[in-house]
């Protein structure tokens, strides 16, 4: 997690509004990667853990 969290940060100076490579990359880590390591090392209590990763505010 340490290291996808890092990558994120270190994409976040190259941020822009356009669909840069920089950005591409950012958002298959926030949207995808990340809610995935989640989802498989975080222990599940009652019921499974429910992950979603976004990339802007809707």
């Amino acid at each position: 997690m340490r290291d996808l969290l890092t990558q994120v940060l270190d994409l976040q100076p190259d941020w822009s509004t356009g669909n840069s490579e920089e950005m591409r990359v950012r958002g298959m880590l926030v949207r995808d990667e990340i809610p995935a390591w989640l989802r498989a090392n975080v222990p599940a209590r009652d019921r499974p853990i429910l992950v979603h990763g976004r990339t802007a505010w809707v």
